[in-house]
């Protein structure tokens, strides 16, 4: 292995609970039906994200996904520093950097919120790239990854995707990396474990995974 590439939100960053809070709060200015718990919140995240306002009953006609997603985006931004990275997040990326192992930031967060949050969580040091989209609309970022790795000039094969997400396993299998999801993010362990990939309980064990492959 060469490279690690990490995913951010509910991989590294313990955000799936403020998610949670700030659809909810979406939800009563909408006299919409709440989530009943975080782990319902699981249940339903998805990619793309504007599938998780259409199953909570967010209706897009009235109001556009671009307009509710500048909404969201405002109710994060104001709580997100409420919660904390991962236990052993920061060790992770420092045992890589050890080993002499390559970390990248990869999100489907728009850029300039990633590289500010990365500062602010302490961790941004040890990352060679931080990548974003350019919006703040959470679309795919198979893309963003593909490009990014054939500049890198690392062959796929040395190189281990980690996230929390089926989209995450997804965008690996498309730019031929191996994958290992963290089932303490924002989807359900049975979700992650649906699609086929490698699933680890925690950091520590996506590390040894990671070093098994």
């Amino acid at each position: 292995m060469k490279m690690m590439i990490w995913d951010w939100n509910g991989t590294l960053l313990n955000d799936a609970e403020c998610c949670f809070h700030v659809l909810n709060d979406l939800c009563k200015e909408r006299n919409i039906k709440t989530l009943d718990s975080v782990e319902q919140y699981r249940e339903i995240f998805c990619f793309p994200v504007i599938r998780v306002y259409e199953q909570m009953g967010f209706d897009l006609t009235a109001q556009s996904f671009e307009d509710v997603s500048v909404d969201y985006t405002k109710g994060y931004q104001s709580t997100y520093l409420n919660y904390s990275l991962h236990d052993y997040a920061i060790d992770s990326l420092k045992q890589n950097i050890d080993e002499g192992i390559i970390n990248v930031l990869l999100s489907a967060s728009q850029i300039d919120i990633l590289k500010k949050q990365a500062q602010e969580y302490e961790c941004n040091e040890y990352f060679e790239e931080i990548l974003g989209l350019n919006n703040i609309y959470a679309h795919s970022k198979v893309d963003l990854a593909k490009e990014f790795i054939e500049k890198s000039q690392i062959d796929c094969r040395d190189i281990v995707w980690i996230g929390d997400s089926a989209h995450d396993y997804e965008c690996a299998k498309e730019c031929g990396t191996h994958c290992i999801l963290v089932a303490q993010g924002h989807q359900t362990k049975q979700a992650l474990c649906n699609t086929g990939a490698i699933v680890a309980s925690d950091l520590p064990e996506a590390m040894r995974l990671a070093r098994e492959l």
